[in-house]
């Protein structure tokens, strides 16, 4: 696993780990996605740090990213990311 790290600040992938005490709290968004093995390495960073700027942070949310590569046993093209995103 490949930890990339907040998106914004660094600092502020906390904030996604914060329980929340209000009533009208949400809950992180955890997504997976699926990513070209036809892909370098960077390229597959760009494309995930596209996504989560254009569906999460322009929408004043904070993301952490991690890249999987595809393990020893199993489908040798399973590159994939998790996201996890939540309001500061």
């Amino acid at each position: 696993m490949r930890r990339i790290g907040s998106v914004t600040d660094p600092s502020c992938g906390t904030a996604s780990r914060n329980p929340r005490t209000r009533k009208n709290s949400q809950v992180a968004r955890e997504v997976r996605v699926a990513l070209p093995d036809e892909l370098t390495h960077a390229q597959r960073l760009e494309l995930v740090r596209e996504f989560v700027r254009s569906q999460f942070v322009d929408r004043g949310m904070v993301a952490d990213i991690a890249l999987h590569a595809p393990g020893r046993i199993g489908d040798e093209r399973n590159h994939h990311a998790h996201i996890s995103a939540d309001h500061p």
